[in-house]
């Protein structure tokens, strides 16, 4: 996956398989409203006392009992703890009878627990815009039969799903997202893939959100992603870019319970409440305003703008009425890997500085270093409007072979991360090392 940490448009200053497993917050008040309902949230099924599903097995547990056989006893010690907090099932792929399968299997076992289980959906065709992730379903029709398959087995039971990580964020406004050379250059091999990309989420949402237990929660990227408005991107034709309000909506947020923030990467927990709690009263502030038509395009249309930020800020929090999200702590517990002065915002230049080798991108998503476990999975937030911190990303799974943005030529070996000194796991492998770094360094510990 791609995770982008700083970007243009801020405006908050075991082992991922085929099919199968892959600091507090703040206390805002809520005005308790259920008359004139906005675009809120839908049903959830997450209540001050929800247990989230523990797969027994899991690579943290394996990872454990290895330790233990090595008389590593404080090593074992952390991954047993790690193996013991909620991890999502990330269904990546196979046929809808496989997939089927799997949720059937996992949906059992967490009822025999008396748990709910939490999926992450990761099969759009284009996924992850063919980086360190990427697959996908090769077809609209092969990926609405493989989201039907998934709710069929969910039925009645209590679910959570995330939905599409990176599918809505990392769209770019020109169809080129693992489609062709396109990218920066703007050209657009595809020009019906935008068009595509948000009819395939919207139809996940509503699918599996017509299930009467599960809660749905659209990926929407990061505080340090994606702008609150459209923007000018400042290449390609047309240059516009929808601002994260406007990809909610065109995605189908207004028939899903909410959206979820930080998959797969390390913002600060504040950081993203404060960024959430503003998308979420941008949402409630232009709900009736005409959503941008998804079959016209981008050309000519632009979004409905969200009042300034100031005002955002001065809204009273409506937790009936404003659509809630959901959190990733899973790694965010040291925050994000800061290269240099964060306010230069010139990350491959302190790269090279630091490092030696000159880059475009350092990848600051991509294994970074010193990074810790953040709050534990829970839906006793203390904020109106976060449903729940979750470990979306399976602390101790990769994000893919870091190369940092420098060209193989220059690498002492192909797919070699200069940083950590080694060739990383591919993306999903288990990476012991970091396991272990995210264990020891976790906030709140691990440990007593």
């Amino acid at each position: 996956m791609r995770r982008r940490g700083r970007g243009a448009a801020v405006a908050v200053t075991a082992t991922m398989l085929l099919v199968g497993i892959a600091g507090g917050a703040t206390g805002a008040t809520a005005e308790k409203d259920s008359s004139n309902r906005g675009p809120a949230h839908g049903k959830s099924v997450l209540n001050g006392g929800t247990e989230f599903y523990v797969p027994e097995g899991n690579d943290a547990s394996v990872q454990a009992d290895a330790f233990e056989a090595a008389g590593l006893v404080e090593e074992a010690a952390l991954m047993r703890e790690l193996a013991a907090q909620q991890e999502t099932v990330w269904l990546t792929g196979g046929t809808p009878e496989e997939i089927g399968a799997t949720v059937s299997e996992t949906v059992a076992a967490a009822k025999a627990q008396h748990q709910v289980p939490v999926f992450s959906l990761y099969y759009v065709p284009g996924r992850d815009c063919s980086q360190y992730s990427s697959g996908g379903a090769t077809s609209e029709a092969e990926y609405r039969a493989f989201v039907d398959a998934i709710a069929d087995e969910l039925g009645s039971t209590k679910a959570v799903v995330i939905i599409e990580p990176d599918g809505v964020a990392l769209l770019s406004s020109e169809p080129w997202c693992g489609q062709g050379s396109g990218g920066s250059t703007g050209t657009p091999e595809d020009p019906e893939f935008v068009q595509q990309r948000f009819r395939e989420i919207r139809y996940a949402v509503t699918t599996l959100g017509a299930q009467p237990q599960t809660a749905t929660y659209i990926d929407a990227g990061n505080s340090a992603w994606q702008g609150l408005d459209d923007y000018d991107a400042f290449y390609g034709d047309p240059n516009l870019q929808y601002g994260i309000v406007n990809r909610l909506r065109m995605a189908g947020i207004d028939q899903a319970t909410g959206f979820a923030l930080n998959t797969s990467n390390y913002r600060a927990t504040e950081e993203l409440i404060a960024y959430g709690e503003r998308v979420s009263k941008c949402l409630y502030a232009v709900r009736n305003q005409p959503v941008p038509d998804i079959e016209a395009g981008y050309a000519p249309q632009v979004g409905t703008p969200c009042p300034p930020e100031e005002e955002l800020d001065a809204m009273r929090v409506r937790k009936n009425q404003m659509t809630h999200f959901v959190l990733d702590t899973s790694r965010n517990g040291q925050g994000p890997w800061v290269l240099g002065d964060p306010a230069t915002d010139d990350d491959a230049a302190a790269f090279t500085a630091e490092y030696g080798y000159t880059t475009a991108d350092p990848e600051i998503w991509c294994n970074p270093p010193q990074a810790g476990l953040g709050q534990r999975p829970s839906t006793d937030t203390g904020h109106p409007l976060v449903d729940a911190f979750l470990w979306i990303k399976v602390p101790g799974q990769s994000d893919g072979r870091c190369t940092r943005g420098i060209a193989a030529a220059d690498l002492p070996e192909p797919g070699f991360d200069v940083v950590r000194g080694m060739v990383d796991p591919v993306a999903g492998g288990w990476f012991v090392e970091q396991a272990l770094e995210l264990a020891r360094l976790a906030e709140p510990a691990l440990l007593p």
